[in-house]
């Protein structure tokens, strides 16, 4: 666009400092949503007006609660499917490069 090709530092961070920090950051992303799971508040009552019959109140209105197994597994499919194609998309023209892949 200029002209001149960009600067060293430039084509460091596009080539290998970008593409790594978004890699770690993903698998630490993958790592923690299998560590702990997911939960919403759920709407409970208290102890002077309990007003589930399944739950005898808290001393709050609130209470964490885990999402289902289904749901978690329909969520983390929902996130990487549009995530997903970014790692293969990088992995198959280094392996192509290599020669591994024709």
């Amino acid at each position: 666009m200029t002209g001149s090709p960009p600067h060293l530092y430039w084509r460091i961070c596009w080539k290998w400092l970008s593409p790594a920090l978004i890699s770690v950051i993903l698998l630490a992303s993958v790592v923690k949503q299998c560590m702990t799971p997911a939960t919403y508040s759920a709407y409970v009552g208290c102890v002077e007006f309990p007003n589930s019959p399944l739950h005898n109140g808290t001393t709050s209105w609130l209470r964490e609660v885990e999402f289902a197994w289904w749901a978690q597994i329909l969520g983390a499919m929902m996130v990487m499917l549009p995530v997903l194609p970014m790692p293969l998309l990088a992995i198959v023209p280094a392996l192509k490069g290599l020669g591994v892949m024709k």
